[in-house]
């Protein structure tokens, strides 16, 4: 069984005004049923509303057990689509086949291809892996 979700990353540049419709927290509980792939496809904002593309920067996603875990479970480094204003994140079976069901947690960070600073664009949240669970 394949699913889709998607997140909403924001550059947390507090020097902008907050627009309409950007989220005042990206965070988002996700849940994967161990053995199946579920494709997170992440766009990123500027908190001024602007896409951000992501054609030069680097993004990566990890999980882990724990929040202070220093070695992700397992990490998901991906490059941008075609129009470099969005990007995949692909979790398949061989990813969760030797996890444990339970509570895990992920980021997404970005570096700037200028500026070279790294942010978290979408902060700490829940990821489930069950037997059982269904995708948002």
């Amino acid at each position: 069984m394949s699913a889709l979700v998607t997140l909403t990353g924001v550059i947390p540049d507090e020097s902008l005004p907050l627009a309409a419709g950007v989220p005042t927290n990206p965070r988002k509980q996700l849940s994967v049923p161990i053995g199946s792939d579920l494709t997170i496809r992440l766009q990123l904002l500027k908190r001024s509303g602007e896409v951000v593309k992501m054609s030069a920067g680097s993004v990566i996603m990890t999980v882990k057990k724990f929040p202070q875990d220093q070695t992700p479970t397992f990490p998901k480094m991906i490059g941008p689509a075609d129009d470099g204003t969005s990007c995949d994140f692909a979790i398949l079976p061989s990813n969760t086949k030797n996890a444990q069901p339970g509570l895990y947690v992920y980021d997404v960070w970005y570096t700037d291809p200028d500026s070279g600073a790294r942010c978290a664009v979408v902060p700490l949240s829940p990821i489930y892996l069950d037997y059982a669970a269904t995708t948002p």
